[in-house]
Parts: C-alpha cells; sequence; structure tokens
C-alpha cells in the first residue's frame, strides 16, 4: 500500500479500483503476458501528494514479446515503464502513479496491447 504520511489539515482525496488491463494482442493467439496484481487500488489518499503502486506484465510464453501502453484518460494517473522487448520468464515492472490535487473519486483503465 502507498505510504501516507500523517497530514491532519490535507483534505483526502477517495479513489476507486484502477483496473490494470485490458490486454489485446494483434499478433499472438494464445496469451503470453500476465499481470500482478490485476487491479491497483490506492485507497483513500491526501490531496497534494504523489502516490506510486508498482505492478508487473510476465512473459509467460516462449518468445520475446513487446507491450504498448495507452495511458489513463483521467490526467492525474500516468503508468511509468521503459519500452522494450520482454524476454520468455522475465517480467517488466511498471508504476502507476496518482497526482492527487483535488477532492474526487477516480476509476480508470490502463490498456496493454501485446505482440510477439
Amino acid at each position: 500500500p502507498p505510504q501516507v504520511e500523517p497530514a491532519n489539515s490535507i483534505p483526502a482525496v477517495r479513489t476507486l479500483p484502477t483496473r490494470i488491463p485490458t490486454m489485446t494482442s494483434s499478433q499472438v493467439p494464445t496469451r503470453i503476458f500476465t499481470l500482478q496484481p490485476s487491479k491497483i487500488e490506492f485507497g483513500t489518499v491526501h490531496q497534494g501528494f504523489f502516490y506510486r503502486i508498482s505492478f508487473l506484465l510476465g512473459n509467460v510464453g516462449t518468445e520475446s514479446g513487446r507491450f504498448n501502453i495507452k495511458q489513463p484518460t483521467n490526467p492525474r494517473l500516468k503508468v511509468i515503464f521503459t519500452p522494450g522487448p520482454v524476454a520468455p520468464g522475465i517480467s517488466a515492472k511498471l508504476f502507476i502513479e496518482l497526482k492527487a490535487t483535488m477532492q474526487e473519486v477516480i476509476s480508470d483503465e490502463v490498456r496493454i496491447d501485446t505482440t510477439s
């Protein structure tokens, strides 16, 4: 879970789970990638802070694969990753970052497109 510093005078921002992907594949008939976790929840966070949670995109196939991220539509959410191939048996570490700037409920999706 994200680290939250005590802030009695800072208004809280409530978030809903951010679904991590709808994974699609344009060329791969079988699934070669898995996600851990498949859903991320920031919980209640404090306005004015940045929060970052990591997740893994693992290649469970027998060939190297590539992926591309479609960023969330909410400008306060951003996926941070290093593009490039992911070898079989290896996981790419990605981060989803939340900038809590105002009181609101946030729920969004991240789309991950994969190819081999």
